[in-house]
């Protein structure tokens, strides 16, 4: 049995039925499920790991939080679409209050591990990642959990904070940015916050 396929049995005997039961929906192909709620969609999708076999699937989740409504007020201001919608991106094992010590979940083929692995995985999900993402209901709250993320989009923090009408935490954050970004900037990103503070702020 292929692991993708181990994988997704376990995901529709075990997962399937809770996470629709809050509104979610799945997509076998991905496997993945997804929610729009309070103008954020939801994405919750599963990476396999090359060490996976025909016994095995070792695999952990991917938790994506992501918003129309953050494409059209680019659009509006910049006259073009962003690089991207999303507010976070985040491995399972990023999440606060995730099991200690483990970056992935380990199932097998004749269901043995059930009992133990994929009902953690269970009680995480359901116990951990939905509160942490159901906490992204303003934009507000979208501009602190970006800022918590490993790797820190300083324009897009800066963005949220000015749609949710927090003009000086925005002016705060692009200060700090730039302050950062002028001693390390592997990705490029100071000529964004150099482009918003010339237009917003006129310096």
């Amino acid at each position: 049995m292929k692991s993708k396929l181990i994988l997704q049995e376990h995901i529709q005997k075990y997962l399937k039925s809770q996470l629709e039961a809050l509104d979610f929906k799945y997509a076998k192909s991905g496997p993945k499920f997804s929610r729009e709620k309070n103008k954020f969609k939801t994405t919750i999708s599963f990476s396999i790991s090359k060490y996976s076999s025909e016994e095995e699937c070792i695999f952990w989740s991917i938790w994506d939080v992501s918003s129309k409504e953050y494409t059209r007020w680019y659009e509006q201001e910049w006259g073009e679409k962003p690089a991207n919608n999303l507010v976070i991106s985040t491995p399972d094992w990023n999440i606060s209050g995730w099991r200690e010590n483990e970056d992935h979940t380990t199932i097998y083929s004749d269901f043995s591990s059930v009992e133990v692995n994929f009902n953690d995985f269970i009680n995480n999900v359901l116990k951990v990642g939905i509160p942490y993402i159901e906490q992204i209901s303003s934009w507000e709250a979208a501009a602190k959990f970006a800022l918590d993320e490993p790797i820190v989009f300083y324009d897009k923090v800066f963005d949220f904070y000015l749609i949710a009408n927090e003009k000086e935490k925005a002016k705060e954050v692009l200060e700090v940015g730039i302050e950062k970004l002028n001693n390390y900037d592997e990705l490029d990103l100071l000529p964004e916050l150099v482009k918003r503070k010339k237009r917003y702020f006129k310096i």
